[in-house]
């Protein structure tokens, strides 16, 4: 068995809908990785109200919108 932080935030990315605590702990043990017991806790109350899918989905939307802000700028002569 291993120890790992990020296994509650991997476990997100396998389960396909809601994520509770019961199917963080599932999860992880079928895994067999040695986490922090409140982890599973910790994420599935932080994730709650959190659609999840959009959230993967759009991981990468604020940083191209930063870029084209700035191409925009560029474009206007400000640096």
């Amino acid at each position: 068995m291993a120890f790992t932080s990020e296994s509650p935030v991997s476990s997100v990315l396998i389960l396909p809908d809601e994520v509770t605590e019961d199917k963080l702990n599932a999860l992880i043990k079928t895994v067999g990785v040695i986490i922090e017991p409140f982890m599973p806790s910790l994420f599935a109350k932080a994730l709650a109200n959190i659609d999840t899918n959009s959230l993967i989905c759009n991981v990468g939307a604020e940083e191209k919108k930063q870029e084209e802000s700035e191409k925009s700028d560029n474009d206007m002569g400000f640096d």
